[in-house]
């Protein structure tokens, strides 16, 4: 499948969610935590967990197309690795890759759950790096892009997913880009205001997602 259109439906995606954001966040002042109702608080946990999904699809997509050979949005043709002929043959590769056990094209999956985390860079990275596809330098400039805006997407999606105060101080931890407020919730976080371009969290996050998407594709 050429890259264009991996990268089409993640924006359509990102996009969908981002309305639901933006009617919240017009509709009322969410400036600090009793602001929030119970209410928000779920709309806003469906809307990270969306994004998350799309995010983690479209680097699964996209790792797995290059490595069974793709296209850019320029035309440039990506080659294939030699022994990646099905999906289920790079995931199994991804799974050993991550565990650094080789050999790693000796065996099929088909089970999604023993997949790696896709959207985290960092794992996305030690992946890439070790099975090399072709564009293994566009996906390293990828994930370097991307690393601010994923992973506090992923520490805020972890946090409500997994809500205690190890996972709240997580979030903690990468909130120095921002100016915040005092949370009890993660999904509050994703009202703070990035520092240097004013915006909030969350849109400013998916931005970059979509920045990063859009240097992989060309």
């Amino acid at each position: 499948m050429p890259l264009l259109a991996l990268h089409a439906s993640l924006e359509t995606e990102l996009d969908a969610a981002m309305v639901l954001y933006e009617e919240l966040g017009t509709s009322k002042s969410l400036t600090c935590a009793a602001d929030f109702t119970s209410h928000d608080e779920c709309v806003l946990e469906g809307i990270l967990s969306r994004i998350w999904q799309s995010w983690c699809r479209f680097c699964r997509e996209f790792f797995i197309e290059s490595c069974m050979g793709s296209t850019t949005v320029g035309g440039t043709p990506i080659p294939a690795l030699p022994h990646a002929f099905t999906a289920e043959a790079v995931s199994f590769a991804a799974i050993k890759a991550k565990q650094s056990k080789q050999p790693y094209w000796n065996g099929a999956n088909s089970t999604l759950r023993h997949e790696p985390t896709w959207g985290d860079v960092d794992v996305l990275l030690g992946i890439a790096t070790r099975l090399s596809p072709a564009n293994a330098s566009t996906l390293s400039s990828m994930c370097t892009m991307a690393s601010p805006s994923a992973k506090i997407v992923q520490a805020i999606r972890n946090s409500a997913s997994h809500f205690n105060h190890q996972s709240m101080a997580e979030v903690a931890r990468l909130s120095s880009a921002y100016v915040t407020y005092p949370i009890n919730h993660p999904s509050q976080a994703l009202f703070w205001v990035e520092s240097s371009s004013n915006n909030y969290l969350l849109p400013e996050a998916v931005s970059g997602l979509k920045d990063a998407a859009i240097l992989a594709v060309l």
